[in-house]
């Protein structure tokens, strides 16, 4: 990295957050940052770390580094999905280990790897804890999970992300879980069990990959 000291702005587009997410990273520890006059700077080696915390590394950190340098020359700004070198990240959310890991394998076996960072959760409460501060392009969600079903997930974050595109997951079809599939406005309504390259045909679409 070139720059020795980020500011909260300049992490917020890094990791493609709103910065007062940055902010309370900042203020509950979980990002260590240095009062520089009336401003709070972030040292690269922290922002290294966050890096991989958020698990990008190598290329993924340099193309969004590079495109970052970019946008601070001049040249001009959009979203992540739509600045080209900055990869979407979807967001995987199943209590069945077995389901995240198979999305995993399929992330890595395919060319969705090199357009795309994948987040799992298995617990969706800490699911819907996280994604706020994350931006996510696309949602994959299981329907049947304790503690906050897949449809009250969806449905928090929607409240806070409108455009975030949402492929629900389930096992336990039928005309009830259809209907509020609709309500929320998902893209895409899939059965298990799934086939894996219908999967990666969906999120290719739904993202226009």
């Amino acid at each position: 990295m070139a720059k020795t000291f980020y500011s909260t702005t300049e992490i917020a587009d890094l990791f493609k957050v709103n910065r007062v997410t940055v902010y309370r990273w900042v203020k509950k520890g979980k990002v260590c940052a240095y009062e520089i006059g009336k401003h709070i700077k972030i040292h690269a080696s922290e922002v290294n770390k966050m890096f991989e915390d958020f698990g990008l590394s190598g290329d993924v950190l340099d193309d969004l580094c590079g495109q970052f340098e970019n946008n601070c020359s001049g040249e001009s700004r959009g979203s992540g999905a739509e600045r080209p070198g900055v990869k979407k990240l979807v967001v995987a959310v199943d209590d069945d280990k077995a389901i995240l890991a198979c999305i995993e394998d399929m992330f890595e076996q395919t060319d969705l790897s090199k357009s795309c960072i994948l987040k799992t959760f298995s617990d969706s409460v800490v699911a819907a804890l996280s994604i706020g501060g994350m931006k996510p392009d696309l949602l994959l969600i299981d329907i049947i999970m304790s503690g906050l079903d897949g449809i009250e997930l969806a449905v928090k974050v929607r409240s806070i992300f409108k455009d975030v595109k949402i492929v629900f997951i389930t096992g336990y079809p039928g005309k009830d879980a259809a209907e509020r599939v609709k309500e929320v406005g998902a893209s895409d309504f899939l059965i298990k069990p799934i086939s894996l390259d219908s999967l990666a045909r969906v999120i290719k679409e739904n993202l226009n990959l």
